[in-house]
């Protein structure tokens, strides 16, 4: 993760040192948040974040997503916030 990414981090973690994300690109309807990709490139995408956590906007995530997902998908749901 690169643009937004450290901001987004920083407001979810509560200014706690750690924070783990559990995220799906399956919609269990059960999400915190979704992430609906906008923009995609050789390079990367954008996402825009949508439901409880909107106020972090748009947010681009690098080609590491590939590792996680093996694409950058449509959509990605966070689904749980531990600290």
């Amino acid at each position: 993760m690169v643009m937004g990414s450290d901001e987004a981090l920083d407001y979810l973690s509560q200014d706690k040192n750690e924070v783990t994300l559990t995220l799906s690109d399956e919609n269990t309807y059960e999400y915190v948040a979704h992430f609906n990709r906008t923009e995609h490139d050789d390079d990367g995408a954008y996402y825009q974040v949508c439901g409880n956590y909107d106020i972090l906007g748009q947010i681009w995530l690098c080609n590491v997503t590939h590792d996680v997902f093996g694409e950058h998908p449509e959509d990605i749901y966070l689904l749980n916030i531990k600290y």
